[in-house]
């Protein structure tokens, strides 16, 4: 058993909301977020900060920002978990191996996350790459995770709806909403048939234990 807030971004009211939708007879076409605050710490620094890879997992380490085993980040999997957890509150019975993952990193052995830049050289210039890549075509990058329903989930016709699920590394206009979301924030848009010009966000932004809501 757990209580309504407490498997999805840090307290933040996404299930309840998620419920909140449906039961009042909206239909969602998509759920879009930043779910993963050390990944988004970690491109923050590449993209804005010009920080290698290896720097920023060492600096995000020390802030213990990362699951007790850096990897289920890194690899994406705590990200794609919270899909699973949105899906199948939706009544969709997603499993984690039908969820499309880009990994930034896959798992090795790293004898220390305080001084990790051997264990990283080739993220270090992949990422560099694609971050300069990025801004040459007024972008940067950002760890997307999605669920796309079509036709959109509505209570009590789950079964006749076709879904994709992702957790990807994009590129994003330097204007756009995403790009706007930079270091420790946790970003849900809930795209419906209620909110199909503007989605419905919420969002927080964690300092030093702190939250600070933005909804």
């Amino acid at each position: 058993m757990f209580m309504s807030e407490v498997t999805i971004g840090a307290s933040l009211p996404i299930r309840t909301t998620l419920n909140d939708i449906l039961c009042s007879g909206d239909a969602i076409h998509a759920i879009v977020g930043i779910m993963s605050v050390s990944i988004g710490v970690i491109l923050t620094d590449i993209c804005d900060d010009g920080k290698s890879f290896s720097d920023s997992v060492e600096s995000t380490f020390k802030r213990g920002l990362f699951e007790d085993d850096p990897f289920v980040d890194l690899e994406g999997t705590e990200a794609a978990e919270k899909l699973l957890i949105l899906a199948r509150e939706m009544g969709i019975p997603l499993q984690l191996e039908d969820i499309a993952i880009e990994p930034l990193a896959m798992r090795r052995s790293v004898t220390s996350w305080v001084n990790c830049e051997d264990a990283f050289v080739s993220e270090d210039e992949t990422l560099q790459k694609r971050a300069l890549s990025a801004k040459e075509k007024g972008c940067t990058l950002r760890y997307i995770q999605r669920i796309e329903c079509s036709p959109p989930a509505q209570l009590g016709h789950f079964s006749q709806t076709e879904y994709k699920a992702s957790v990807r590394l994009e590129e994003v206009p330097l204007g756009s909403m995403h790009a706007m979301v930079k270091g420790p924030v946790y970003h849900f848009s809930f795209h419906t048939e209620r909110y199909a010009q503007n989605p419905l966000i919420i969002q927080v932004v964690l300092h030093d234990c702190l939250l600070e809501f933005d909804c």
